[in-house]
């Protein structure tokens, strides 16, 4: 089934996670809505690392309501963010879900050149089918505020994942 993906990353220690949300295409519209809506901490929508424990567990316990799956991407970061993130790109390009894929939609972060540089030879390759990607800052797509708890939350682990388990489709690990 045809679907959308909004990406973003949280890093916990040595641990590099990637956390693709998946969601339908008829229900982009109302689960933005909703959380343009809900997701908001001072005019400004939800970013895990920012909040207080309390509106941490307020916010996932709101998404947890909202329709989507997530696959989780972690990397070893040994030697650097940047080679952590360009494995998990590669991984989350070649993945099966990017089969039925059709619109992309990452966090802009720093590496954007690298991110772009991995999904374009991927796109360019004549035997697969790849989604029309792009880079965009929350504050521009709301639903990159999904990723960025699923991420924050299981990489924090204990009850924290637990609470999330039940939205993850795939759980891939990888070295950078």
């Amino acid at each position: 089934m045809a679907h959308h993906s909004y990406v973003d990353e949280s890093i916990r220690g040595n641990n590099y996670y990637l956390a693709e949300v998946v969601i339908s295409p008829k229900d982009v519209g109302w689960v933005r809505s909703n959380i343009s809506r809900k997701f908001r901490v001072n005019g400004r929508l939800l970013h895990m690392h920012q909040e207080s424990m309390a509106t941490r567990s307020r916010a996932l316990f709101e998404l947890m309501k909202i329709p989507f799956a997530v696959n989780i991407i972690r990397c070893d970061k040994t030697s650097s963010t940047l080679l952590a993130r360009q494995a998990s790109i590669h991984e989350l390009a070649a993945s099966q879900s990017m089969q039925s894929c059709k619109l992309l939609i990452l966090e802009q972060i720093s590496s954007n050149l690298f991110d772009r540089r991995i999904l374009e030879a991927y796109a360019r390759d004549p035997f697969t089918t790849f989604p029309e990607f792009r880079h965009m800052r929350c504050s521009e797509e709301p639903l990159l505020t999904i990723p960025d708890v699923m991420a924050w939350s299981f990489g924090r682990g204990g009850v924290w994942r637990s609470r999330v388990d039940s939205k993850v489709l795939n759980y891939t690990e990888i070295s950078s």
